[in-house]
């Protein structure tokens, strides 16, 4: 009980001072403490109690499919013989949410798991440098899947915004984002340049606790061009790079490129440019 009256006191302090949703680009109020990255995405759903941002309660729950899938696929190993006890307790828990929420998301996983289109797909990767040992199954990420990795990629942009500035990005701000797993980073590492400029690597950290084998990102803002950028890495399989403008006056050619401004978070799972990879 007590307890609960402290994370109640905490949230409305929290809301006083950042009454506005950072994902809506600041025209709707915030009504949550949106932990992000999820609790999903950390051993035993352990996490430090850090990177809070405000939401809105829209924003807050927008994300909850995405956020699952994400914890699945950032576990995944090249090797399954790698994996620590506690990512197969999570695995196997995640595995049943997902089966039970998004039959689809797994029937799209494992829509090639013939023996002769596992030994085609095996040898696609090994062409690319990519080790995948025979103890593991090659999965099929597709127009069902690929919006979720959007999705997550924009929010935790938005997200690592607001934790490192202070600021939101106003809603006529643009923002861009992609993905990349750990197979794609084999054959197309993150070019040392977009690294050079970002500030050293940060993880959550609450005391002397820090995960950043789990969860760690860089960033670099320019006040003068109104930019900012980031790296995260997410566990074992996936690389956040997103890019934001909070002045658009500023940007140059992006019109043949997926930017898009903070109310439109809510419209990627719809849209046909966010089914594939980019």
């Amino acid at each position: 009980m007590a307890e609960a009256r402290n994370k109640s006191i905490a949230t409305d302090k929290f809301l006083l001072n950042n009454p506005f949703c950072c994902f809506c680009g600041g025209i709707v109020s915030a009504t949550s403490r949106d932990h992000y990255p999820p609790i999903a995405i950390f051993d035993g759903r352990q996490r430090p109690d850090d990177l809070v941002v405000p939401a809105c309660c829209s924003c807050n729950s927008l994300s909850s499919d995405s956020d699952l899938i994400v914890a699945a696929i950032a576990r995944w190993r090249l090797s399954d013989t790698d994996r620590t006890r506690i990512e197969d307790s999570d695995n196997k828990k995640f595995a049943r949410g997902i089966a039970r929420r998004l039959p689809h998301i797994l029937e799209e996983w494992f829509q090639n798991a013939t023996g002769t289109q596992q030994k085609r797909a095996r040898h696609k990767l090994a062409d690319l440098g990519v080790p995948v040992t025979p103890d593991n199954k090659v999965v099929t990420l597709g127009p069902k899947t690929i919006p979720h990795l959007h999705l997550f990629a924009y929010k935790l942009t938005l997200a690592l915004y607001f934790a490192t500035t202070g600021s939101i990005i106003p809603s006529q701000g643009l923002v861009r984002a992609f993905f990349r797993i750990k197979e794609d980073l084999y054959a197309n590492p993150i070019p040392s340049e977009l690294l050079y400029y970002l500030s050293p690597s940060r993880s959550l950290r609450q005391g002397s606790w820090s995960v950043p084998e789990q969860f760690q990102y860089r960033y670099a803002t320019d006040d003068v061009d109104s930019t900012f950028q980031t790296v995260a890495t997410i566990r074992n399989g996936l690389v956040i790079v997103g890019f934001a403008i909070t002045n658009p006056e500023l940007a140059d050619d992006t019109e043949d490129k997926l930017w898009i401004t903070p109310p439109c978070l809510k419209d990627i799972l719809r849209d046909p440019r966010f089914e594939r990879r980019i």
